[in-house]
């Protein structure tokens, strides 16, 4: 629906303008409107006027003209004079607010809006253009009820009505904005924005087959309908389906190529399918269409962070919050590309999330006491199930006691994969909470009455930080899915251990620091079978180093430090796999920095996204895995662990620069954690130098994991509940 669907009768005006005394001249011309004869009608009272300056009733007649010949700036200075002496006519407050809207004053518009409303409590096209008005200025409750007053005094208004819906999804009320687009529909089937709306509001309840019924159904109704197109390539983005996503916002550009949520659509369809390079040109014609847009950049930072570019990334997370300063998923989103990056440090990293704490969750309410055992164990997540998340929460759900604790999960997601319904099976209660607002989740929580509520998401994008905001268990916890702090003082615990998390470094975090005795987390090992062949080097290859991490990890001083390995070792070449490497631009750019280090393209293997199976298989390229920096990977080096394949690390500053260190350290392979650049390199070359060490690696690093205390899921579990009893009873006092 146009945001210029307006009421611009004048025939009200003109009735009442006629039933005043007015010079023949002004009747005259009052006939001459009605006929639409608008031209004359001009000629008519600038004539009068030129003799009768000033004269209310003809400048209130010419304002209208001018209304018509969009010239709304003029009008308005003339509706202005005229309303000194028509005061009490309801229609010049009316057209007044129409001049003052169209010339962009707004707030102005709004007052004079309410002052016909005042002389007419009825005035129903009133109550409706001072919606679009509060619309334009995105005051969307208010926009909703000045929309809900026009539709009651015409139960027919279907536009109200609509507009109605679309304030409240605009504001996430989504039971009102179904109520209000389901009650368009009945008063016109055939209402194609009101279907779209709909389909918008069931998406963000996750009920995204539903949702895609709604945009399918606006399309067959009006076929050129680029937003609805632009919505359903949305949904397939949501179901997994980014190739049927692309197709979608194809058809939509084509229809519409203004349409920047195309664009942005588009541009995270073909980044979900690895092709970063037309991603950033999608989002690049989104900008040119309306730079002003801050999702456009918000996007851009996602592409950037993608392609290994965390400053650029932080910038346009930057730019977006300054247009649009409410945005907390994008300041949270900003705390993690702050985290990539190897200029940042981790007091800035701190600095931003507790910014981000100070705007989105304020101290307010006071902490809960403990009453009696800890018993129920609540888990705040986003995506579980086929997730490095999922496989990481397994091994913890499946050594906790059922006998001794209760267990929830609150999953913002929407329908569980196979991984999702083992991880059903070990916990007694799981809520889906996608699409909830933060109030509807505390309370839903607070219902439940949970003894410890545990954050597994921190700072990624599906979040629910803002419900621990509102201090909902007596214990609340951070663990896992985001390695830092998440700024909160209403955040008690976060989950580390001595080496990912050591006493050293408390003063980075807010939360006190709770340490497993071992790892922070317990691997689960994978159930398909992967047959481990000799390492390339043992079988006459060149020496092979590989990193099998996102591009996002993957930056400019990390491959520098690779370049010095390589060049240190003659003949010897590095393979690259990722999901990212699909893109021919990220191919490039790496083959760029590492000519630019010295190391030429025929050394360099690039391999994309593969299939589980396959990326295991994978492993039987490399002789060792090289982990990237400042941000590392726990979950890759156990998987490399798994395939025989040692890996190197260098354990940086803060929580996300120690996580493979303590990985390799509950193996006793604290050798391979280095300190430097310069130790980073020098054991880099010795490995490649030692390929006795790496033949007996490969025969017993799969059963020195498996007899680690990283794949002890049930001692695991056993210390993770009492690291909570004992936090939970010193809250208890």
């Amino acid at each position: 629906m146009s945001a210029r669907s307006e009421r611009t009768n004048i025939d009200p005006l003109l009735r009442q303008l006629s039933s005043r005394d007015l010079p023949n001249p002004l009747s005259q011309s009052v006939k001459l409107l009605k006929e639409g004869e608008i031209n004359h009608a001009e000629t008519e009272l600038l004539a009068f006027l030129a003799q009768t300056p000033n004269q209310a009733e003809a400048l209130a007649l010419l304002a209208c003209i001018d209304l018509a010949q969009n010239r709304p700036d003029l009008a308005r200075i003339r509706l202005n004079e005229a309303s000194l002496t028509l005061g009490s006519i309801p229609e010049i407050w009316f057209f007044l607010g129409l001049a003052q809207w169209r010339s962009g004053h707004s707030k102005d518009s709004i007052a004079s809006f309410d002052e016909a409303i005042e002389l007419v409590s009825g005035y129903g096209d009133a109550a409706y253009q001072k919606g679009l008005a509060l619309l334009s200025l995105k005051q969307f409750n208010q926009a909703a009820d000045a929309f809900r007053r026009a539709a009651m005094v015409d139960h027919q208004d279907v536009q109200a009505v609509t507009f109605q819906a679309q304030c409240h999804y605009e504001s996430r009320q989504w039971e009102e904005a179904m109520g209000a687009a389901q009650r368009a529909i009945q008063l016109d089937p055939k209402n194609f924005q009101a279907y779209n709306i709909l389909g918008l509001t069931l998406n963000s309840l996750g009920q995204i087959k539903e949702a895609g019924a709604c945009f399918r159904a606006a399309i067959k109704i009006q076929p050129t309908f680029a937003a609805a197109y632009s919505n359903l390539g949305q949904t397939y983005l949501s179901l997994g389906q980014p190739a049927q996503a692309l197709e979608a916002c194809i058809q939509a550009v084509q229809l519409d190529d203004r349409l920047a949520s195309a664009h942005c659509n588009r541009a995270a369809a073909l980044r979900a399918l690895g092709h970063l390079d037309e991603a950033l040109s999608a989002l690049q014609k989104a900008l040119q269409n309306d730079p002003s847009i801050s999702e456009v950049h918000s996007a851009l930072g996602g592409v950037y962070l993608d392609a290994a570019q965390p400053n650029q990334a932080i910038d346009s997370y930057r730019e977006a919050l300054r247009i649009r300063p409410d945005l907390k998923e994008v300041q949270s989103q900003l705390v993690m590309a702050l985290q990539y990056s190897p200029l940042s440090i981790p007091q800035e990293i701190k600095a931003e999330a507790c910014a981000w704490a100070e705007k989105f969750t304020p101290d307010l309410r006071e902490p809960l006491r403990p009453k009696g055992q800890l018993r129920k164990i609540g888990f705040v997540s986003g995506r579980l199930g086929n997730q490095p998340m999922g496989y990481l929460l397994e091994g913890l759900l499946a050594g906790i006691d059922p006998s001794l604790y209760e267990v929830t999960i609150y999953a913002n997601q929407g329908a569980r994969d196979e991984q999702g319904d083992r991880l059903a099976r070990y916990c007694q209660n799981w809520r889906g909470i996608m699409g909830l607002d933060d109030e509807t989740v505390t309370q839903i929580v607070s219902e439940d009455q949970m003894d410890v509520l545990i954050d597994l998401a921190g700072h990624l994008s599906t979040n629910k930080l803002s419900v621990f905001g509102n201090r909902v268990a007596p214990l609340q916890a951070t663990w896992l899915g985001f390695c830092g702090t998440t700024g909160m003082p209403q955040m008690d615990v976060l989950i580390g251990d001595r080496v990912a998390t050591p006493a050293t470094e408390d003063h980075l975090v807010v939360e006190k620091v709770g340490r497993m005795p071992h790892s922070f987390f317990c691997y689960t090992p994978p159930r398909e079978e992967v047959m481990m062949r000799p390492a390339p080097s043992q079988r006459g290859e060149p020496f092979t180093f590989g990193c099998f991490a996102q591009t996002r990890k993957i930056n400019r001083q990390t491959i520098e430090a690779w370049c010095e390995i390589l060049n240190e070792v003659p003949g010897s070449r590095i393979l690259l796999k990722t999901k990212g490497l699909s893109s021919q631009t990220m191919r490039s750019q790496y083959t760029r920095w590492f000519e630019e280090g010295g190391v030429t393209p025929d050394r360099v293997v690039f391999m994309a996204s593969t299939s589980w199976v396959l990326h295991l298989m994978a492993h039987n390229q490399i002789d060792a895995l090289l982990d990237p920096f400042p941000y590392s990977c726990p979950i890759l080096t156990c998987e490399a662990l798994w395939m025989g394949v040692p890996v190197l690390t260098m354990a940086g500053p803060g929580f996300v620069g120690k996580l493979a260190a303590s990985t390799l350290h509950q193996v006793g392979l604290d050798q391979l954690v280095t300190s430097s650049v310069e130790d980073y390199v020098t054991m880099g070359v010795r490995l490649a130098n030692d390929l006795d060490q790496i033949t007996e690696w490969r025969a017993g690093l799969r059963q020195t994991l498996l007899d680690s205390p990283l794949c002890d899921s049930a001692g695991f579990a056993m210390s993770f509940c009492q690291l909570l009893e004992q936090e939970f009873s010193l809250r208890a006092g």
